[in-house]
């Protein structure tokens, strides 16, 4: 599961969504690898049967590097998928920000494509959002 943020950097309603998911899943017996940002440098910890991923190349907020923190999310994923079999990607919280930055998005597609794993890409959004901006999305030449 990949996610723009996780408790307790952001409590909201996004995030107490997939909390609950990745918490029933748990129960179920399923293991999970969360990727997250990081606030300030890498961390991977396991908490159960979940194993949180604090990335810091995934700061799709700056602009400046989101082709940059693409590739190295995309890479990150490819090697975890190497490691581990893989059942699954979501990508959660892909509204405003990481829209226009689609980094998550696009990494997690073109992983599920190119290992033929399914992918649900959730989108959250606020009611008051402009969807008007999902026309000027810069997605040419990402990778």
């Amino acid at each position: 599961m990949i996610c723009p943020t996780y408790p307790p950097q952001e409590i909201s309603g996004a995030t107490r969504y997939y909390t609950d998911i990745v918490r029933k899943l748990g129960e179920k017996g399923i293991y999970i690898d969360l990727l997250i940002p990081a606030v300030e440098q890498k961390e991977v910890r396991k908490e159960g049967r979940l194993t949180v991923h604090r990335m810091p190349f995934m700061d799709f907020k700056n602009k400046k590097n989101f082709k940059k923190n693409s590739r190295k999310l995309l890479a990150y994923l490819k090697s975890l998928s190497k490691k581990k079999k893989v059942d699954l990607i979501s990508s959660q919280h892909l509204y405003s920000w990481s829209i226009l930055n689609p980094g998550i998005a696009l990494s997690s597609t073109l992983l599920s494509i190119n290992k033929n794993i399914p992918n649900i890409l959730t989108i959250h959004t606020e009611p008051n959002e402009d969807p008007e901006n999902i026309n000027n999305i810069p997605i040419i030449n990402l990778f």
